[in-house]
This record gives C-alpha cells, structure tokens and sequence, in this order.
C-alpha cells in the first residue's frame, strides 16, 4: 500500500502503522537538482490509485534531493537542472541559498497480514537449508552466488547502527561464510558504509528493514547475496551510494530490492568488478540508478558483465544503466517514464537488450550509444522489445551473446508482463 505524507517528521516515519499513515494524503511530486545526465523541466504526473493492502504492495519511497556527479565525476551533459518526478511522493527542491525545505515523504510498509518467519526460526542456528530454496531464481552473470550457504547464521536483533545484535555487527564481525537474518522490524540509519565481506547473505525475507544514512560496500570480495531489504535514503553528496560493488568484486546477486533516494548512484559497479546479476528491484524516486563503469579511461572495465531482468525503473531519471567497455543483458525489464533517457551504452560497451518494456513519457530515447563526454560509441542489440509511445533504440554495431554465457528463458514483452513487474519488483512482505 502506497501512502503519502507531507513532512519528514521522525515521529511521522515512526508511525508505520496503516493506522497511522491513513490520514495523510498523496503529494503532487517536483523533483530539481544538478544532475549532469538530465537537462529537462520538470513535469506533472497523476497520482495513481492507492493499492488494496492485501495487494502486498505495503512501500514507502521518499525523494532524495541531493544533486552531484558520479563516482568518477563524469558529466553526462552540459549541466542543466534535473526532474526526476513520482506520482507518489514530492521531491525537494533546493533553494538559493543551498537549504533545502522539508519534502513528503512515501511510506512503504509492511502488510499487516504478513506471515510470521517462526517456523524458520525454529531451525538449528548453524543449519542455512532452511532459507535456500529461492536459490533456484539465480540466473545470469551472477547466478553462481551462494552466499552465506552451509554458513553461520547471525541474527539481527536490534536496529541500533553497532553493537551487539545489529546488521554491522553481523555483516563486520560474525563467523564467515555468514547467511544473516532479521528478527525485527524497522529503521537502521547507518552513519557508515558496512563493507560486506565474502560469502555473506543479507536475507530480509519475512521481515521489513529500511536501510538509511549510508550503504553498503561490496570492495574487493566475492559470493554475496543481498536479498528482500530497502535502501530508503542517504545522506546526500556525491559518494552516498546505495550500493557500492567495486575492485574486483564478483559473482554477486542482487534481488527482490527497493532501491530510492540516494546522494549518488543507486547502484554502482566499477574498477572490475564483475559477474553480477540485479533481478526483481524496483528502482524508484532518483536521479542516476546504475553506474557500469566510472571513467571513459578505465578500459579494465571490459571484464565487467552484469545481468538485469524483471526490474522496474519507476519513472527514474537515467542511467538504467549506464554502461562503459563491459557487457550488460538486459531482459524482461520494465522502463516506465525515464526522464532523461533509459539505457545508455557508450564508449565501446555491448547492451544486449531483449523484450523489455520500453514505456517513454516526454523523452523517447530508449537506448542511447554514446553519452555525455565519452568520446566513442557503445554497441547495443535490440531483440523483442516492446517500444511504446514513441520510445526509440539506437541500434549499433556487434555486440555478444547471452545464450554463449548462460541459460535463461526471456519472456514476451508485454503488458502484463510490465504489470507483473510493477507487482512483484522490489521489496516484498
């Protein structure tokens, strides 16, 4: 149930109860910034009608309004003021003098007829087989991820930031390989990046946590699952990313994230890291989402190969993703509304894209192969996607082939393939 609120009251974020967030009525959203990717004015959107509760669709998004450049300081164009617009919430807008004023904030919340997880918490502590059956939804580049598999299992049992119990606690210094687990609900504002180490799982099935503050760091580590949890918003400024997946990071599986509100990128996959796939993420309320490469000079970057499917870009910015020198296979994706443009493939990176729904709104730019300064093109392949409303990919060059990598099966694009999406995407109770 999507349910917007005017303010950013603590105590209003707090009360994440239906109860409590009845009363407060949806906002028309504005969203402004620098945001080197996009240059155009903001625009209006319709509210859409309030889910039903039992829908499982029990969410709250608040807009990020901190500007700045990407990691590596790439300008996509000349400048020009951002307007990145949701018709659920109402984003900042950044005044004279640099303040900004107080925003709506969506509340995402957890259905209240949400099963309790007892029965698996009634497993052996050192035993993980209770939570691995949804292993069998790996595909792609990272599909050989297990995680914290036949590890230890820590168990989240407070929201504080450190100390015993906690995410940063389990993530930092519990046993390895570690397959972490929440017997809470909550808020965890994080006044540091946790750098994750190999072989973890973070499973937030079952549970409803909203990560706030600062991100994650996968840097220089392998074998990570992160799967069912929010990144709600961080604290603003040009390094704030959600997720950071860097120095030859590898086989790393993403799925079933709402991702929102970030200073920076979304998710960002840099300086060789590789083999990682980003499946049934719901991408909301932002600027730049997803960053695959950092620098038109990191020609290592070539190793990099990402899978994307099922994801929804909800009426996001750019950069879904951005790509230099790697491969991305993007298929069965949803890009609802972008504003700037959807998928740009540049300086000599492959976009293998296959029977996604491309949904423009004012920009019709589907795919681009060439952004910003990069200085040569990218190589994109477009195999049955469904374009609507205009919206236009620019076909370039050879690019590889998924099937000599993997096996997957691509569903048709269509419409209900994007309402499945628009369902199932992100966070789930």
């Amino acid at each position: 149930m999507l349910i917007a609120c005017a303010g950013v009251d603590k105590n209003i974020q707090e009360a994440d109860t239906p109860e409590a967030m009845n009363s407060y009525a949806a906002s028309n959203p504005l969203g402004s910034g620098n945001e080197a990717d996009n240059s155009e004015p903001a625009r209006e959107m319709d509210i859409k009608d309030i889910n039903d509760l039992a829908a499982g669709s029990d969410e709250m998004d608040r807009m990020d309004s901190a500007g700045g450049m990407d990691s590596a300081g790439d300008m996509d164009s000349a400048g020009g003021i951002d307007s990145v617009e949701d018709t659920d919430v109402m984003d900042t807008m950044d005044s004279e003098d640099g303040m900004n004023e107080t925003e709506p904030v969506e509340m995402e919340m957890p259905d209240e007829t949400e099963e309790s997880d007892s029965d698996d918490e009634s497993n052996s502590p050192s035993s993980t087989a209770a939570y691995e059956s949804f292993l069998s939804e790996r595909i792609g580049f990272g599909a050989a991820a297990t995680g914290g598999q036949s590890g230890h299992i820590c168990r989240v049992t407070s929201l504080n930031d450190t100390g015993p119990g906690t995410l940063r606690e389990c993530a930092e210094n519990s046993q390895n390989p570690t397959w972490i687990r929440f017997e809470i609900d909550g808020d965890i504002t994080l006044s540091s990046p946790i750098n994750l180490r190999s072989n973890t799982t973070i499973d937030g099935r079952n549970h409803y946590i909203r990560l706030y503050g600062e991100g994650l760091i996968l840097s220089n580590v392998s074998n990570i699952i992160i799967t069912n949890i929010i990144f709600k918003e961080g604290t603003g400024g040009d390094t704030n990313d959600a997720l950071k997946i860097i120095d030859s990071t590898h086989t790393v599986w993403v799925h079933h994230v709402s991702f929102s509100n970030y200073g920076d990128g979304l998710v960002d996959i840099t300086l060789q890291a590789t083999n990682i796939t980003v499946s049934w993420c719901k991408f909301s309320n932002h600027r730049k989402v997803m960053l695959i490469s950092a620098s038109p000079e990191t020609t290592e970057d070539a190793v990099i190969q990402v899978t994307i499917h099922h994801n929804w870009f909800k009426k996001t910015n750019s950069r879904h993703p951005r790509l230099r020198f790697g491969k991305v296979h993007a298929f069965n994706n949803y890009f609802d509304a972008w504003g700037h443009y959807g998928m740009g493939c540049s300086q000599l990176g492959q976009c293998y894209s296959e029977a996604n729904v491309f949904e423009a709104d004012d920009d019709t730019d589907a795919i681009i192969k060439r952004v910003g300064e990069d200085t040569n093109n990218g190589k994109v392949k477009s195999v049955n996607d469904l374009l609507l409303n205009g919206a236009d990919i620019q076909e370039n060059g050879t690019v590889f082939t998924p099937s000599d990598f993997y096996t997957y099966n691509a569903e048709r694009a269509s419409q209900n393939l994007a309402e499945q999406i628009t369902e199932q995407a992100g966070w789930q109770p």
